[in-house]
């Protein structure tokens, strides 16, 4: 396997500047998945220095994205494909990150029943949880374009 640090995020997730909202592949196991994502004052979601509640839900989205592309890419020798939100529930933002902040993200697996998985997302910043939902995510037959790998 290449180690995490070495993975260019850019071949293993579809959105591309000013959207993504990870910096990095933490690790990665069948049950769980963490990012990290250090906050820039440019970032489209910083409002005011704190970054808003969407980039949270959009930086565990993307921790799935990262988690789905890594298994294409690194495991299965495949395509990585687009993957969509189908459901959001029971997200909690507790505290805001500003900018400067690191967040670090751990998706775990509830259930994995292909195309469809079910995550747990929690999103710390200095050892804080500042946010928890659920997420249901779909995976389609759709590849990265090869202009985004």
């Amino acid at each position: 396997m290449k180690p995490f640090e070495d993975i260019d995020i850019y071949g293993i997730i579809p959105q591309r500047p000013p959207f993504v909202m990870i910096g990095r592949l933490e690790n990665y196991t069948q049950e769980k998945t963490q990012t990290s994502f250090l906050i820039k004052n440019d970032d489209i979601f910083v409002e005011n220095g704190i970054f808003e509640d969407e980039g949270i839900i959009e930086n565990i989205a993307q921790t799935c994205a990262a988690r789905m592309g890594y298994i294409s890419k690194y495991i299965n020798h495949d395509p990585v494909k687009i993957g969509v939100v189908g459901s959001v529930k029971e997200m909690n933002i507790i505290a805001h990150a500003r900018v400067g902040e690191k967040l670090y993200t751990t998706i775990k697996i509830i259930e994995d029943i292909p195309p469809l998985t079910l995550i747990e997302g929690i999103v710390e910043v200095s050892g804080r949880v500042i946010a928890k939902g659920q997420m249901k995510i779909s995976l389609t037959h759709i590849d990265m374009c090869p202009k985004q790998i």
